[in-house]
């Protein structure tokens, strides 16, 4: 994401909508916590697991994305916002 630094002149920024994250379940019926890659096109729903199944799963860790509130997750390696541009989106909601 690219966040220019003249947005300061523009003065403070407005949420429209924010979206509520789905409750994601793991097959065991915990909560999502991380989301197999490599399942996701086969199992679909089924690749979410919670930390205990992502534990026992069958495939490498290394397929593992974490479970974030964005319509990209599981996709071409994103993991929700970086930390610097959360400092930046909740600075300019004050």
């Amino acid at each position: 994401m690219f966040i220019s630094k003249s947005w300061k002149k523009l003065g403070k920024i407005e949420i429209l909508a924010r979206n509520k994250m789905p409750d994601f379940k793991c097959k065991c019926g915990q909560p999502a916590k991380e989301i197999c890659t490599e399942c996701l096109c086969e199992n679909g729903i089924e690749a979410m697991l919670c930390k205990k199944c992502a534990k026992e799963h069958e495939c490498d860790e290394e397929m593992f994305l974490p479970v974030v509130n964005s319509p990209r997750m599981g996709m071409c390696g994103y993991t929700g916002h970086g930390d610097e541009e959360q400092k930046i989106i909740e600075e300019s909601l004050k």
